[in-house]
């Protein structure tokens, strides 16, 4: 029921989505401002739809979530990659996918390359929020996916480590120190003999601290 409810939210069927659709009026400047509420309202019904999806993922079997969420990200990467979308759709989308893989014991070497490629990218942006909720999410990749992306270890630490001679954000500083630290566990699992584990333990362990 709940995960029926997140995709009429997505796909403005629920009833008071219906009744403002069908809102008329006469006066312009009342109509336009009572449209620019409508459109943050409309954002944040959406935005509390998603944060149910991590929580179906710790409360659903995840045969029956995977089914389920092959259809979120549908939705999802399609809002992420849409010609005019905001800033804070693209945070939200790959927050809420970071999350949720988080509440997941693990995902498949698929999911992890596909996602890995639909995200790495926004690393770099210039935007906060967009930047530490790629990090974090990167980082719940590598440690969710049984070594499938053991290939770019050594390119993810390597990146993060550059970045901290500029990054001032705190939050993306935290998120920095957390995918090291994921990165440091699963390159262990893997014994990948291409990375300087003392040193990322320092590095991580220093920003923590």
């Amino acid at each position: 029921v709940y995960g029926c409810l997140i995709f009429d939210t997505f796909e403005n069927k629920i009833l008071c989505q219906e009744i403002n659709k069908d809102r008329e009026g006469n006066d312009d400047d009342l109509n336009n401002e009572y449209e620019e509420n409508q459109a943050e309202f409309d954002y944040l019904l959406k935005e509390y739809a998603g944060d149910l999806i991590p929580a179906l993922a710790m409360c659903l079997n995840e045969h029956l979530f995977e089914s389920y969420f092959d259809r979120v990200l549908q939705y999802l990467l399609r809002l992420l990659n849409k010609p005019d979308a905001q800033i804070a759709e693209q945070s939200f989308v790959i927050g809420v996918i970071g999350e949720t893989i988080s509440n997941l014991s693990s995902i498949t070497a698929a999911r992890a390359q596909q996602l890995f490629t639909e995200f790495y990218k926004y690393s770099l942006s210039q935007e906060n929020e967009i930047r530490s909720n790629t990090i974090f999410t990167v980082g719940v990749l590598c440690s969710k996916s049984n070594g499938a992306l053991q290939t770019v270890y050594a390119q993810i630490i390597n990146d993060l480590i550059s970045s901290l001679a500029n990054e001032k954000h705190k939050q993306t500083l935290d998120n920095i120190c957390g995918t090291l630290c994921h990165l440091y566990a699963v390159c262990t699992d893997a014994k990948v003999e291409t990375i300087d584990y003392e040193f990322v333990s320092s590095l991580s362990l220093f920003f923590c601290c």
